[in-house]
């Protein structure tokens, strides 16, 4: 009896050291603690389907529980790993609690300005245009003396001869067309993205015609010339449109310019912030530049064998330069409290110039019976220089443009700008009159000696510059 009793006390015994030891080792393989409604531990495999969280927290949870994976290794013990459960929204709907990821984009935000993160959108538009009134002068072309006058009483081999005493110049000697002058600019762009870094636009521009002209006859200069340096006599000479007793007639001058030019370029941001853009243009640049100066006379002999004889003479000088080259470019633009914008711009082509002249004269004589006879030479366009002259050579075009904008409602803005533009290696008309002539081969007369009036294709430069008044509108 009694052994049966402290057998069975042995077995009990070995029982309750069995239980307390299997518990002592679950509690062992999952240590951890809660801490604020969250368990922070090892959860073995075994107990992976129990909730781990209190009874209270187990009521319809609306988010999803994430434990780190247990690695498992045949030959070794599975170490013990410490997971904390953390709380994410649903898969099936981020941002069904986005109160959750709010602080963590607050926090990522703190260092990292707004800019940083995309371009600045400056505005919604796509396309924009531009028309502006110019108001620019520019670098005429130098003319010689082309008319003369003296006083009355002045013998006759000296009228209109230049040193001669009481000679005075009535048109040329000096730089015509350097005048102001009205003109236009027009501008189109688009942008090809939503950030307006990167956009085409073409410019169109074109000053007005500028003309000095010069009229007269006998009726208003008692003596009219034409001066000229005589090579046969290498000495001033003179021409005579009008003298007392001996030729009556009429003179008339017209010396016109024209300028015109295109560009079309590409555009592409190389800083866009806000209040602040830095573009860089490359592209397409054309320009013209056109002179002509024309000059007829109409003369009648009035005393010796040939009275009654009329002479008709025609010279035109006709000058056209044409630029076509690649355009580099910079632009700044400054926003400042939302409606002005300053822009500073800077822009050269390097390209080729071509310059084609073309000499023209021509000279009709009509005697006292009527028979009429053309030649073609005229005084200043004789055998020697008429006819069609090209050249080419490397040339630049820089422009300067600042310009301040004004920003209205319904996409339209003004702007009020100063330009500068600049073009290197041009030929300009007045350049081409040679005064030189060997009267030899005046009509109906033949060359000998130097062969003058020559071509001597003298070239210079071109400027513009002025102020400039837009209206702007985007769309």
């Amino acid at each position: 009896m009694t052994a049966r009793v402290s057998l069975l006390i042995v077995a009990c015994l070995l029982n309750l050291g069995c239980l307390a030891a299997a518990d002592a080792q679950t509690r062992a393989k999952r240590p951890g603690v809660f801490h604020r409604g969250r368990f922070i531990g090892y959860a073995p495999a075994h107990l992976k389907a129990t909730s781990l969280r209190p009874s209270t927290l187990n009521a319809e949870p609306s988010l999803e529980t994430v434990k780190q994976a247990e690695f498992i290794s045949e030959t070794a013990e599975q170490p013990e790993v410490f997971s904390e459960d953390i709380a994410v929204p649903s898969v099936d709907d981020p941002f069904e609690n986005s109160e959750v990821l709010e602080p963590i984009f607050d926090e990522a935000m703190d260092g990292h300005p707004v800019e940083w993160l995309a371009p600045t959108t400056w505005e919604t538009s796509c396309l924009w245009g531009r028309a502006e009134f110019l108001l620019w002068w520019t670098r005429g072309m130098d003319v010689p003396p082309l008319a003369t006058t003296s006083p009355a009483g002045t013998p006759m081999n000296q009228a209109g001869v230049l040193g001669q005493p009481g000679t005075t110049i009535l048109f040329g000697g000096a730089r015509l067309n350097n005048d102001v002058r009205p003109g236009g600019r027009f501008t189109l762009g688009k942008w090809l993205d939503g950030y307006q870094c990167q956009g085409l636009e073409a410019t169109y521009l074109f000053l007005g015609s500028k003309a000095s002209s010069f009229a007269a006859s006998n009726n208003d200069f008692p003596i009219l010339a034409r001066p000229f340096f005589n090579v046969q006599n290498n000495a001033e000479d003179a021409r005579r449109i009008a003298f007392p007793g001996e030729v009556s007639g009429t003179l008339d001058i017209q010396a016109e310019s024209d300028f015109q030019a295109f560009e079309a370029q590409y555009r592409v941001a190389a800083m866009n912030v806000p209040g602040q853009r830095v573009d860089f243009l490359l592209g397409y640049r054309f320009g013209e530049l056109e002179d002509r100066i024309g000059i007829r006379e109409v003369t009648e002999a009035l005393a010796g064998p040939i009275a009654g004889t009329t002479f008709d003479l025609v010279d035109d000088f006709d000058m056209r330069n044409t630029f076509h080259g690649g355009q580099l470019g910079i632009v700044f633009a400054c926003q400042r409290d939302g409606c002005w914008t300053w822009e500073a711009m800077a822009k050269v082509a390097l390209g080729n110039t071509k310059s084609r002249a073309s000499v023209f004269g021509q000279t009709t004589t009509t005697t006292a019976g009527g028979g009429a006879t053309t030649t073609q030479a005229g005084l200043l366009a004789q055998s020697t220089n008429v006819g069609t002259f090209e050249q080419s050579s490397f040339s630049t075009v820089t422009e300067l443009d600042i310009t301040a904008h004004r920003k209205l409602d319904c996409g339209i803005s003004l702007s009020i700008g100063y330009s500068i533009l600049y073009w290197s290696e041009v030929a300009r008309a007045g350049d081409q009159i040679d005064l030189g002539i060997n009267t030899s081969q005046i009509p109906p007369g033949m060359l000998t000696g130097s062969p003058r009036p020559a071509f001597p294709f003298d070239q210079t430069d071109f400027w513009a510059l002025g102020l400039r008044l837009g209206v702007d509108y985007t769309y």
